[in-house]
């Protein structure tokens, strides 16, 4: 029993974190860059056809960051996790 509590929680803290992410992407404007729908291309920034330099959940979040502090988005390392797991659920995949 107590372990499916655990399980429970960590997947409620789980979509909360996406939620979060996609909210947090969505305030930010990323889509600006990032066209999102059927044109989003996480991989390329105005670039079409760039090949991903994104291979891993942690390229990811060398994206997330470097794109905070070159925007001053202003985001604290726990939102920049929310948003990493955001676009690896729906993007990515990894």
């Amino acid at each position: 029993m107590k372990s499916m509590i655990i399980v429970l929680l960590i997947s409620i803290t789980y979509a909360n974190s996406v939620k979060d992410g996609k909210s947090l992407y969505l305030k930010a404007k990323c889509q600006r860059c990032h066209l999102q729908g059927s044109n989003f291309d996480p991989n390329s920034v105005n670039k079409p056809g760039l090949l991903s330099q994104v291979k891993s959940k942690k390229g990811i979040h060398k994206w997330v960051v470097s794109c905070d502090n070159y925007f001053s988005v202003g985001w604290f390392p726990s939102e920049h996790k929310s948003v990493v797991k955001y676009l690896n659920k729906v993007f990515y995949k990894y």
